[in-house]
């Protein structure tokens, strides 16, 4: 998978301030499957959603396996309504050899800010972060899982509606939210995630050379 676009406060999103989004994504290279005419419409469930980000690099070579990872978790139909999955591509390392297409500074930034809010200094890849903190459960699955179930229990903090509405050449997408009565409306955000499936890089430089690198998820 590859993000593409944050649509919503750029500066807060950059910032971490939200590590738990209220997150409403779609697949943006799904559209063109959708009918014309169609309509389509989701709600948001009783539970949290954990928000599980990679921050990734082409240009790196311990990450193919993490994207791989990231591709595998997609792949499981019952993680759908459990997890939100994001890799975010850094640019830190476009200068070591190989540039990534897919690299944003915003993502570095919120990487950064988000290992600040940790208490640290060090940002690395592949990084996970599940609801905005390190994790290094990759290779221990029954605690990485345990963990989003544990997320999975907590009640949801506001209830969302989307849709995403079909007009002649393009697509509008309309979000609708109403927060549980103890959080003030001030500390509220959506944030829309645009990404694609599917995607390869043949690489020709840096430490991933002469391979190719697919995007699945």
């Amino acid at each position: 998978m590859s993000v593409s676009r944050i649509v919503g406060d750029s500066e807060r999103w950059r910032s971490g301030q939200w590590a738990t989004l209220a997150l409403s994504l779609l697949v943006a290279g799904a559209f063109p499957a959708i009918a014309p005419a169609a309509q389509c419409r989701t709600q948001s469930g009783p539970g949290q959603t954990a928000l599980i980000e990679l921050y990734t690099s082409e240009g790196c070579s311990s990450c193919p396996p993490a994207d791989r990872w990231l591709a595998d978790l997609a792949a499981e139909p019952a993680l759908h309504d459990k997890a939100v999955l994001l890799a975010l591509h850094v640019d830190y390392w476009d200068n070591l050899g190989w540039r990534d297409r897919f690299a944003q500074p915003d993502f570095s930034a919120r990487q950064r800010n988000l290992v600040a809010a940790q208490g640290s200094t060090t940002v690395f890849t592949p990084q996970v972060m599940v609801n905005g903190r390190t994790t290094l459960e990759l290779d221990r699955d029954t605690a990485f899982r345990q963990r989003i179930a544990a997320i999975n229990a907590r009640p949801a903090a506001a209830d969302l509606t989307l849709e995403l509405i079909p007009a002649s050449e393009s697509w509008r997408v309309q979000v609708q939210g109403r927060l549980q009565s103890h959080l003030p409306a001030a500390h509220a955000g959506v944030f829309v995630a645009l990404y694609q499936n599917g995607l390869s890089s043949q690489i020709t430089a840096g430490e991933n050379a002469a391979r190719r690198l697919r995007h699945e998820r």
